[in-house]
């Protein structure tokens, strides 16, 4: 109950600040509208059918979807909401909100980890998600997805360092494997470097 207590109570604060996102008062907008929401909703309408999306016809020509990291074909999000019904509007705001705690949660491990104590990392972590990247990345929504996972690899990351066994071997491979297939990929070679200087 106390577990629980610790992430539905950050949560409700997220899911309040962000309320014109969460309860759909105000759609998110630009690239999300343009871009991302018509290439993933291709993408879920493929799956659904039973159909790999290797080519998009409708959008320039006709291109090789699968290789553009707009349309993530090979990350699991696309496959959930293919399995939940597909793509609208409103499950974009979901995702969005969603990664948000995704990232705080991450975030407050990672400071933990690091010896922090529980409330000035509640504290940090509530920061991180209110903060500016993600109120000026709600219109990406690949920003706001690496946002999510890195935290979660600088602690398997920081974990392995400390003790290196194999579920934080597999923890950083899973959060890189999803930070790879649906984040940004600037932020993703940052975060290499950033993890090499950690190293040394």
């Amino acid at each position: 109950m106390k577990a629980l207590k610790k992430i539905l109570l950050p949560s409700f604060w997220i899911v309040i600040v962000y309320w014109p996102v969460s309860f759909l008062v105000y759609s998110l907008k630009w690239d999300n509208l343009d871009v991302i929401l018509p290439f993933r909703y291709f993408a879920s309408q493929c799956f659904e059918n039973g159909i790999f999306p290797l080519w998009n016809p409708y959008t320039a020509l006709g291109y090789p979807v699968y290789a553009d990291l707009q349309s993530p074909t090979f990350f699991p999000e696309v496959w959930i909401t293919s399995i939940m019904g597909g793509y609208t509007n409103y499950t974009l705001h979901f995702w969005f909100v969603a990664y948000l705690i995704i990232g705080f949660l991450g975030f407050r491990r990672w400071l933990s980890s690091r010896g922090i104590g529980p409330y000035v990392s509640t504290g940090y972590a509530l920061m991180y998600a209110l903060s500016g990247f993600f109120v000026g990345h709600g219109q990406v929504i690949f920003a706001t997805v690496a946002g999510a996972f890195i935290p979660w690899i600088l602690y398997f990351y920081n974990a392995y360092r400390q003790s290196p066994r194999l579920i934080h071997l597999v923890g950083i491979f899973f959060f890189a494997f999803l930070l790879i297939t649906g984040g940004y990929p600037t932020l993703t070679l940052q975060l290499g470097y950033f993890m090499v200087f950690m190293g040394l």
